[in-house]
């Protein structure tokens, strides 16, 4: 009797644990892909500055700086306010953006190749941790685009969360499991549901007038002090909790 108290025991400490392990594994993998897609969303444009030079120098007719300066405000203002200023010429502001690009884009990596090796570290397939990472870059560029509405913004990350942590408890609880063949199930699981977001949550929300052009996402963070009106919030506010709600 003793024996299988110390089994049973040791059996929930192993569940346990694979639970902490699987919700660890979620934080880190999530974390560092939404920094990243904020860092290629919000300073990624400025290739495009580069580019409508080209085409300006091409001869190509409609290539103005001053559309991008319309469409991206966080950069196009800081591009006139600096060229006014005179203490920076426009192209520092440019490569500076691209030097952040890519020093984030390799830690990025980095962290794919060191954290696989730590929480992957069993016999698995080669891909398997760049198809995980690139469900989780999947979730957070449809979030930022789709996820608008206060209804979906409690339920779509609620989701995927269970989906992730399901699939690492398999993956945790079986030492060699149909792992590539289980991603399958996860994938069209994901696509359902994003489906339903889309059509259930997010439609109705745009036609109740919860989510519109005056005020794109249904919840949101606000700040405890004033941000200049051109400028994106920095990275760390994405890991702050919603607090505020649109009611239109």
């Amino acid at each position: 009797a003793h024996g299988e108290d110390v089994g049973f025991g040791d059996r929930m400490a192993a569940k346990l644990g694979a639970l902490l392990v699987s919700l660890l594994t979620f934080f880190l993998v999530t974390s560092v892909t939404s920094v990243i897609v904020r860092v290629l969303t919000s300073s990624g444009v400025v290739l495009m500055f580069p580019l409508f030079a080209l085409f300006r120098y091409m001869g190509l007719p409609g290539a103005d700086d001053r559309i991008l300066g319309l469409s991206y405000p966080w950069i196009g203002r800081a591009r006139s306010a600096a060229s006014a200023a005179g203490v920076h010429p426009d192209s520092h502001l440019v490569w500076g953006h691209v030097g952040k690009i890519f020093l984030y884009y390799v830690m990025y990596e980095a962290c794919q190749a060191a954290w696989s090796v730590v929480l992957y570290g069993k016999s698995v397939p080669e891909a398997l941790p760049v198809w995980i990472y690139g469900f989780a870059m999947v979730w957070e560029y449809f979030s930022m685009v789709f996820v608008r509405s206060a209804l979906g913004a409690h339920f779509f990350p609620r989701m995927t969360m269970m989906y992730f942590v399901l699939y690492h408890l398999y993956f945790r609880s079986v030492p060699y499991g149909y792992f590539d063949v289980a991603l399958i199930p996860w994938f069209l699981l994901m696509v359902h549901l994003m489906a339903y977001v889309l059509l259930a949550l997010e439609v109705p929300a745009v036609r109740r007038g919860a989510v519109s052009a005056e005020c794109p996402r249904e919840v949101y963070n606000r700040l405890g002090w004033h941000e200049w009106a051109a400028s994106l919030p920095h990275e760390w506010t994405l890991f702050l909790p919603l607090n505020s709600r649109n009611v239109p």
